[in-house]
């Protein structure tokens, strides 16, 4: 099952009449990126989600986290303004420090998941 982000871009990709290769050219990523993130093979990196937002013309969040068939209404979820001052902070931060974020957030959502697989198996 792909994720919201995988199904968001391929659904926006198309919508805006882009091909895998002139998205990645626009956004100044490889094909393989996109096709990487479609495939939802593995970790996306918030520089180039935030160039991919960036062409396709829609919030970062919305990209990431929320179906598209709420992303035109007002009541669509936002990210609160601490959560983007959060995000901008890792985002100004050397390479090196963001994927040691990222490894942590990782490492706690795969966590989370476990926890919760263990809740449904004792409910």
């Amino acid at each position: 099952m792909k994720s919201p982000f995988a199904k968001n871009l391929i659904s926006l990709r198309k919508k805006k009449g882009l091909s895998q290769e002139k998205l990645a050219e626009l956004a100044g990523v490889s094909r393989g990126t996109i096709a990487y993130y479609e495939s939802e093979k593995g970790k996306h990196h918030i520089e180039n989600v935030q160039a991919i937002a960036k062409v396709l013309n829609v919030k970062i969040e919305n990209l990431l986290d929320f179906n598209l068939h709420t992303m035109d209404t007002e009541d669509a979820p936002q990210i609160d303004s601490r959560t983007m001052k959060k995000i901008q902070l890792i985002l100004s931060l050397s390479r090196e420090k963001r994927y040691m974020i990222y490894t942590m957030a990782e490492a706690l959502m795969t966590q989370e998941g476990k926890n919760q697989k263990i809740q449904q198996a004792n409910s």
